[in-house]
């Protein structure tokens, strides 16, 4: 499948899961339920833990296949030949990609990653208040918070569409989308009641941010295609 083919194919996928959201949401669990309190902390519990999971990976992209496999991914001989770049930031460290990349002191960021674990964080701290909050109590801005929700992961989509974006333009992006997942979590809990429609935004934001992954992995390759070097990293 080429690039462009999947991304086509992520973006299916990621507006019919937003329509089963709204299914469930809407017609599946009508009426509400009553919120339980062990409920409550079971679906911010896995949330967190997502976040972490989240910040984990922006730092280091492929320790769960370097788990998985017991091993260190390491390059053959053969690739040891004809690789003639380094990486900085998850990128190649050519002028190519740098719109990708955040320079601070003498360090440089993954422009998306550091979004990400920025919004994971803030996320994280949201939860927290949410679960100290009286249950129930959101209720009534349940709605609002799904369509705020979707309104951010639309604007994340949109932007990581654009072929030209500067680095602080794809951060801001990236950075909303975690809290668009956490106010789609906390409005689809609040306006069923039910634990398995609370845990169904937690399941769908891998395959959400699975999709904005196949998009920047877009962006790489036409990056590499249009490039006059022989390196060739995507």
């Amino acid at each position: 499948m080429t690039p462009t083919a999947k991304v086509i194919y992520f973006l299916f996928l990621s507006a019919t899961a937003a329509g089963l959201l709204l299914a469930v949401a809407y017609v599946g669990y009508a009426p509400q339920e009553p919120i339980d309190e062990s409920d409550k902390l079971l679906v911010g519990g896995i949330f967190i833990a997502g976040c972490i999971l989240c910040i984990s990976m922006t730092i280091s992209p492929n320790w769960p296949r370097e788990y998985v496999r017991h091993r260190t991914r390491q390059m053959t001989e053969g690739e040891r030949k004809t690789s003639v770049r380094g990486y900085v930031a998850h990128h190649p460290d050519c002028d190519s990609f740098r719109d990708h990349r955040i320079p601070w002191r003498d360090f440089e960021f993954c422009s998306g990653c550091l979004g990400l674990m920025i919004g994971s964080a803030a996320s994280i701290a949201l939860m927290v208040v949410y679960l100290f909050m009286t249950p129930g109590s959101f209720r009534d801005a349940s709605h609002i918070a799904i369509a705020v929700g979707f309104c951010a992961l639309s604007i994340v989509f949109l932007v990581s569409l654009l072929r030209r974006r500067g680095a602080l333009l794809n951060v801001f992006a990236n950075v909303l989308m975690v809290p668009g997942l956490f106010l789609l979590t906390v409005g689809m809990f609040e306006i069923t009641g039910n634990l398995y429609a609370g845990l169904l935004p937690v399941l769908l934001s891998f395959l959400w941010v699975d999709a904005r992954i196949q998009i920047s992995q877009w962006h790489h390759s036409m990056t590499c295609c249009v490039c006059p070097s022989e390196c060739k990293m995507y």
